[in-house]
């Protein structure tokens, strides 16, 4: 799976810093229930990071199974 910034926030450095410092943060970590980023880009035009992708229902889908 692919995380990035959408297109039109690039351009803006705090919220890019603060996307790679988040990223850099979660690839130290080591927990069953925390995905593994394999891969971060930090390239200034094109900024992301990897990780396995996981089938299953969204954060949003589970809090609306939740209400119901």
């Amino acid at each position: 799976a692919l995380k990035k910034i959408r297109e039109e926030l690039q351009k803006f450095p705090s919220i890019r810093h603060r996307f790679l410092r988040e990223a850099r943060i979660a690839a130290q970590l080591s927990h069953p229930s925390i995905i593994p980023i394999f891969n971060i880009s930090d390239a200034p035009e094109n900024s992301f990071y990897t990780m396995p992708y996981v089938e299953g229902l969204t954060l949003k889908e589970v809090l609306k199974e939740a209400r119901a």
